[in-house]
């Protein structure tokens, strides 16, 4: 699946991220979406919590690493740290707030696997919309990491 390949260096092994992401989707959801790109929209907001959770828990462990690399580009062996979830995730907000479509874009495509043409038909949109503002929320983000 995409998230193995993109997380596979991340401490937490993608059955645990599934496992706790289904616990958390059936408490707040059940089985009430109403079709597959409902589910992988939902699961993709899971997965970021799940993975924010980890993030913390493990930062609050090691308090004085302050290691900063490029979450979005970074290679899949390396996989995402914990300091560049919890970067990523507070930059989404940020996003949200002024793009929310760009926003659940990147949560649906990275955190949930989703391609573009499911994307696309979840926002009612082209799938060119979609790359374009993928390619768009990406550098957006990768400026904001590399702020000084």
């Amino acid at each position: 699946s995409q998230f193995s390949k993109e997380h596979a260096g991340h401490t937490l092994q993608p059955t645990a991220v599934v496992h706790e992401a289904w616990i958390r989707i059936a408490a707040q959801m059940g089985d009430s979406w109403d079709d597959e790109a409902d589910f992988r929209q939902w699961a993709g907001r899971i997965v970021r919590q799940v993975l924010v959770d980890h993030a913390r828990k493990r930062n609050a462990q090691k308090r004085d690493v302050r290691r900063r690399t490029h979450l979005i580009d970074a290679p899949a062996d390396q996989g995402p740290t914990p300091e560049n979830i919890l970067t990523l995730s507070a930059l989404l907000e940020e996003l949200e707030a002024v793009q929310p479509r760009m926003a659940a874009i990147v949560e649906m495509r990275y955190f949930g696997g989703m391609r573009d043409v499911d994307i696309a038909r979840r926002l009612g949109v082209s799938d060119r919309v979609v790359r374009s503002d993928w390619k768009a929320a990406r550098a957006w983000l990768f400026g904001r990491m590399n702020e000084e």
